[in-house]
């Protein structure tokens, strides 16, 4: 037995109205396309400088690297 009524889909319903008043939209909304691209433009090249630096610095002190290191650049 179903919880709930026939012809109910809890996927399209709203759980509140819009603040706004506006109806609620389940197709899509604005991308978040841009946002991803310039975090990803930001953070990857500054966690290339940190990993180079780690593996720099492991190097010029014991001249090897150890299993830390190794996993720390997977």
């Amino acid at each position: 037995m179903s919880a709930f009524p026939p012809g109910f889909d809890p996927y399209n319903t709203p759980l509140a109205p819009n603040p706004n008043g506006d109806a609620p939209n389940f197709d899509g909304g604005p991308s978040l396309k841009p946002h991803l691209w310039g975090t990803g433009i930001i953070f990857i090249p500054i966690s290339v400088v940190f990993v180079f630096l780690r593996v720099y610095t492991g190097l010029k002190k014991s001249r090897k690297l150890f299993a830390d290191d190794c996993e720390s650049n997977l």
